[in-house]
């Protein structure tokens, strides 16, 4: 069995680890990111222009924004609703 102390060095090793994949994963997850990697994905060469890209990635974005808009315009309509108790 461990000493406490290696067990504890472990600990923070792994928490430290996980610290920097969280980090990882939030700096890949906003948004410029994620068109930046899109992008690059649909530009392959030989498939076509990087004008078809770019009005994907902004039709993706519209659809986005619309959906957020509207769950946005329901809630507002829920909350206004219910009835004062």
């Amino acid at each position: 069995m461990k000493p406490l102390h290696e067990l504890e060095m472990e600990a923070n090793q792994q928490r430290v680890q996980f610290g920097k994949t969280l980090d990882e994963i939030k700096q890949r997850a906003q948004f410029p990111t994620i068109v930046h990697e899109a992008i690059g994905l649909l530009n392959l060469p030989g498939k076509g222009p990087p004008l078809i890209a770019a009005g994907a990635i902004a039709g993706t974005v519209w659809l986005f924004n619309k959906l957020r808009k509207r769950r946005k315009s329901q809630l507002k309509r829920i909350i206004k609703i219910q009835p004062l108790k």
